[in-house]
């Protein structure tokens, strides 16, 4: 069961619940992170998401010399507009290493 508010859950394929004819080209994912969030979680799960987003960034504001380190988050937040950037485990484990480095940093 799948609903607006809480999405079609995680454990499922998006195109399942689409009607685009997937016999040509198949496609997994929507190719854009929030909107695959949006139709997994619904939207308690992507305005969950967003917060944490605008959580991490007002985060990684206040480092000390972050600019580099918001300029390449910022980079993997704009590309996931465009591309499946955190369903892809090598994207997303580079960039919370990016984060993590920053918050080791910032703690030493």
């Amino acid at each position: 069961m799948h609903t607006t508010l809480f999405g079609i859950g995680f454990d499922k394929s998006i195109p399942e619940y689409s009607e685009v004819n997937t016999k040509i080209y198949p496609i997994h994912t929507a190719h854009n992170s929030y909107l695959s969030v949006l139709i997994w979680a619904g939207i308690v799960g992507v305005i969950t998401y967003i917060v944490l987003v605008m959580k991490l960034i007002n985060f990684i504001k206040k480092l000390n010399n972050g600019n580099f380190v918001l300029y390449v988050s910022s980079a993997y937040l704009l590309t996931a507009f465009i591309d499946q950037t955190f369903e892809t485990p090598s994207n997303s484990i580079l960039f919370w290493c990016i984060i993590a480095s920053a918050n080791i940093k910032h703690n030493h």
